[in-house]
């Protein structure tokens, strides 16, 4: 039996010293990705959630075939220079539609969610899921350059 229970602690003692690197190499490896979400790119992985959006917060008037995006209120202010992200244009692609990609404007703060997550009007969702629905998982977003009008 001694030797049973000796075998029994060295396995169950191996396995948690190779458990331990692991967490180890794991928590290297994150620490070196920037905070805030995003990889070292700048590009944010989250989800897309239906808002009805008003603009008020960056004072943009909203049209019905626009896309607009709200951001969390972490995600909204820039931390360094404590400037809004106003009228900035993020560039959204959703994988499970083809990579089908959209661009739409800041147009303000939208409550729940995580930092990563974005907030969209209707047509705006619509056109990145391909039909009308509240919701798309696993979106990745990037601020870009806003389209010349």
């Amino acid at each position: 039996m001694k030797g049973i229970f000796t075998t029994f602690v060295f396995v169950c003692t191996g396995s948690i010293g190779a458990y331990s690197a692991a967490v180890s190499e794991a928590a290297e490896a994150t620490s070196l990705m920037p905070t805030g979400g995003s990889d070292s790119a700048g590009n944010f992985q989250g989800d897309a959630n239906i808002d009805n959006l008003s603009g008020d917060q960056c004072n943009v008037a909203i049209t019905d075939s626009g896309y607009y995006v709200g951001l969390s209120e972490e995600e909204f202010v820039d931390p360094t220079t404590k400037q809004t992200k106003c009228n900035a244009c993020i560039s959204i692609v959703n994988p499970a539609n083809g990579n089908k990609a959209i661009t739409a404007k800041v147009v303000g703060i939208s409550q729940g969610g995580t930092q990563k997550d974005i907030f969209l009007n209707q047509a705006a969702l619509t056109e990145l899921a391909g039909k009308n629905i509240d919701y798309i998982y696993d979106i990745s977003w990037t601020y870009v350059d806003c389209p010349k009008a």
